[in-house]
C-alpha cells in the first residue's frame, strides 16, 4: 500500500502535473494556485486543495 503525502513541494507537484517548476512558481506568483508558505522560502501545496483546484479548472466532460 502506497501512502500519499498530504503536502508536496514545488518540484514534486510539477512532476505530478507534468509541468515545469517555473510554471508552478508563476501560478503561485499570479495567485492562481493555492499554496502554504512555510517560513521565508518554502512553499508547500496541499494535495487535496490542488485536486480541487484542478477540478474547478477542468474544461469539458470528465
Amino acid at each position: 500500500m502506497k501512502i500519499e503525502p498530504k503536502y508536496l513541494k514545488t518540484v514534486s507537484l510539477a512532476k505530478m502535473l507534468n509541468l515545469s517548476p517555473r510554471y508552478i512558481r508563476q501560478l503561485v506568483a499570479d495567485g492562481r494556485l493555492p499554496y502554504v508558505r512555510v517560513g521565508v522560502r518554502t512553499i508547500l501545496f496541499d494535495l487535496e486543495q490542488v485536486r480541487s483546484w484542478i477540478d474547478e479548472h477542468r474544461i469539458g466532460a470528465a
